[in-house]
């Protein structure tokens, strides 16, 4: 099991670092490298539930994916932060860490591209936590965690 605690000092390193060539070998698995465009590309650990977000070469965001967001992903099944857990709805979420800073309730339009879920956004210290819901805000989907 992979602890919050341990991937937390990734953010604001450079990809090609000693230390994240040494995390690598300690959760024995290699990521699957996508380029988004020139600024950005994505680590992918589908194994793990977890994805690295790079920009410009430095890892500024993690990614926690819960078992209901993509088909051929594995859930995370490490520790969290704030001792949030994927079975969270979001009046948990809301009860665990209080009000946010910035919340949107969700909207469940048919037309493409006007859907959004429901999410939460905290800040804590040097990192912004961003929990995403499924559409009847019952289970956290995804928990991103962004260096501040």
């Amino acid at each position: 099991m992979i602890a919050f605690e341990t991937l937390l000092p990734v953010l604001g390193k450079p990809l090609r670092s000693p230390a994240i060539a040494q995390l690598l070998t300690r959760l024995g698995h290699s990521p699957e490298l996508e380029s988004m465009d020139e600024e950005r590309s994505y680590a992918s650990f589908p194994d793990l539930g977890l994805d690295w977000v790079i920009d410009a070469g430095i890892i500024s965001a993690l990614q926690f994916f819960g078992d209901t967001v993509e088909p051929g992903r594995s859930p995370y099944r490490g520790t969290l932060p704030h001792a949030l857990s994927f079975d969270d709805s979001r009046a948990v979420v809301l009860n665990k860490l209080g009000q946010p800073v910035r919340s949107h309730a969700g909207v469940d339009d048919p037309r493409p591209f006007v859907r959004v879920e429901p999410w939460v956004k905290y800040h804590f210290g040097t990192y912004t936590v961003h929990c995403n819901f499924s559409m009847d805000a019952s289970r956290t989907k995804l928990i991103t965690v962004r260096q501040n």
